[in-house]
């Protein structure tokens, strides 16, 4: 993780601000080992894979990698619906992390309060990374 004046870059998941970082939350009574694994499993009941979604929650330590396999897997996936839920889903991940995890609800106020921007600095994402 790289720390400037302005942003927060992280990439890895030895990143505290990674989607791959190991820290466990429940939701709905369900564990999650990191928050790849909440949201590929919410993505699985959006789209009403029920299947694929157990198979998110039984992986062995949340994996992360195996987690976004499954979730790249999903029956009645629809692209559209995605884009417009998938924000909210690891925004509510993440909030679930904070509250479960004092380490990491600590230093993502201080960088907040700081004025720091969070960046994910993977080359290969697409979507989240720049």
């Amino acid at each position: 993780m790289k720390v400037t004046d302005k942003y927060v870059f992280f990439f890895t998941s030895n990143d505290i601000f990674s989607n791959w970082w190991r820290s466990a939350f429940t939701y709905r009574g369900f564990m999650f080992h990191t928050n790849e694994q909440y949201i590929m499993y919410r993505k699985a009941i959006l789209f009403g894979d029920n299947l694929v979604a157990s198979l998110i929650l039984n992986v062995r330590g949340g994996n992360p990698k195996e987690s976004k396999a499954l979730g790249r897997g999903v029956s009645g996936f629809n692209q559209g619906m995605w884009l417009e839920k998938r924000e909210s889903i690891m925004k509510q991940g993440l909030w679930l992390k904070a509250k479960y995890c004092n380490r990491f609800r600590q230093e993502l106020l201080m960088h907040y309060r700081e004025g720091r921007k969070f960046v994910e600095a993977s080359p290969y994402d697409k979507i989240w990374g720049v």
